[in-house]
């Protein structure tokens, strides 16, 4: 009888779905993290905490776009 009924609940299809909705979010920062066009800006942020804060004038960043 237990299992008729956990067979024929669809609660159990939640696990699943969460499982998708993470791989889903988790390859879409892959991808974001991956793509060329933020290399140099990661090679900024990576080089901040060895900067001297006393000696080193501010760093323009040139690789930011103003979204509209």
């Amino acid at each position: 009888m237990l299992r008729e009924f956990l067979a024929a609940t669809p609660i159990l299809n939640l696990p699943i779905l969460a499982m998708l909705m993470f791989l889903g979010i988790f390859l879409a920062v892959l991808v974001r993290v991956c793509r060329r066009e933020h290399q140099p800006r990661f090679r900024q942020m990576a080089s901040l905490p060895l900067a001297d804060d006393a000696g080193v004038p501010p760093v323009a960043d040139s690789t930011r776009r103003v979204r509209p």
